[in-house]
Parts: structure tokens; sequence; C-alpha cells
């Protein structure tokens, strides 16, 4: 764990389990992770393996099963929806996924001759997110 008074985003312990009928799914089991201010960070894996979970949870969009966040060095797991929102509204940008809209770099971006690296660079560079996520285009 990293010195927690340069952290953006620290995540410690999170879990989210749902019900489905009967049975009970776990969405994301025990994640913890740091991100500093400043940091580019980006969660790619197959789909369903909890990355829009994880988001979700950072955003105030769902609540925690288990498991502490905290954006820069303030709880929020447990915060109002007044607080969330004024959060979302200062703090953390959101780009919903939306599949159909998506610029797929081995079709387009990927024409001019730039790679992966340099769409990610390109994106970041032209929002102000401290975080941001990819999904999709590794596949």
């Amino acid at each position: 764990m990293q010195d927690p008074t340069n952290m953006l985003v620290r995540v410690q312990n999170l879990s989210k389990e749902y019900r489905r009928g009967q049975t009970l799914v776990s969405a994301l089991q025990d994640v913890t992770l740091d991100v500093k201010a400043g940091e580019f960070c980006a969660f790619v894996g197959p789909s369903g393996c909890g990355k829009s979970t994880l988001l979700n949870l950072i955003g105030g969009l769902d609540q925690p099963t288990a498991g502490t966040i905290a954006i820069e060095n303030r709880p929020v797991t447990h915060a109002s929806a007044t607080e969330w929102t004024r959060l979302r509204r200062e703090l953390i940008g959101i780009v919903f996924q939306a599949f159909h809209l998506i610029l797929s770099p081995s079709d387009r971006f990927a024409r001019t001759g730039a790679g992966f690296a340099t769409l990610a660079g390109f994106l970041f560079l032209v929002g102000e997110a401290a975080l941001v996520v990819f999904a999709g285009f590794l596949a």
C-alpha cells in the first residue's frame, strides 16, 4: 500500500454481491487499489470480470457489499446521495459504456498507424479524467 496522503482514489477490500433469485452472485471480491493524482489507470479484462462494477462503486452509482472507498482521502463508502452528486459534479467524470458508439482502433484509429497507447494517451489528454477505462478495446 502506498502513502495515503497522495491518493486520488483508495479502494480497500471492496466486494459486491448481487442476488439473482436464490443465488448469490459475486461480481467483485476483495479488491484493493490505489490511484495517485495524475496517474493513468486502465482496467482491462474479459467481459463479466467486474470492471464496470468496480467503476460503478467508485463513482457512487452502486453500494459495495463490503470494503471501503476514499476519494481525495475522504471516506465516501457511505456518503449520502447529495454528497455523491457533489463528488460527481466536482471530481468524478463518468463516460458510460455504449458499445455501438465506441471508436474501434482496429477499424478507424489504427488506419493512421497509431496504436492503442497513442489512442489511450489522446483520450486521456482531451479529457480531464483521472481514471480512464478502455472496455472492449482489446477484443
